[in-house]
């Protein structure tokens, strides 16, 4: 943030100043944040998950893999394939040592 020293200002440069300020915050905020969602074909696919092409379609295939089909084209959303990776995750075994904790508490 810059510094600014202000000494005198008229009520037009105040007003100037207020307006650009605003004006400089609708920008930013209308500007897209780099993180919206990417679609794409079996290229994006592959480069999200790292699988080989030939395992990316036996997922399709399998309906394992999240994805859209327009024609004979597939599409795949960046986001649903981040998900879909998260959701694969195992648990540790502090994890799973806290639920079995859970689980013999609860009976």
């Amino acid at each position: 943030m810059m510094e600014v020293l202000i000494t005198t200002l008229s009520e037009a440069d105040l007003k100037n100043l207020i307006k650009e300020s605003i004006r400089e915050v609708m920008e930013q905020t209308e500007r897209k944040p780099e993180s919206e969602d990417e679609t794409g074909g079996i290229e994006l696919a592959i480069r999200i998950t790292g699988y080989a092409r030939s395992t990316v379609y036996a997922l399709v295939s399998q309906r394992v893999l999240p994805h859209a089909k327009r024609g004979k084209k597939l599409w795949f959303s960046k986001a649903d394939l981040v998900m879909w990776i998260k959701n694969g995750k195992r648990k540790t075994l502090e994890d799973l040592k806290n639920d079995a904790r859970a689980f013999l508490k609860s009976n």
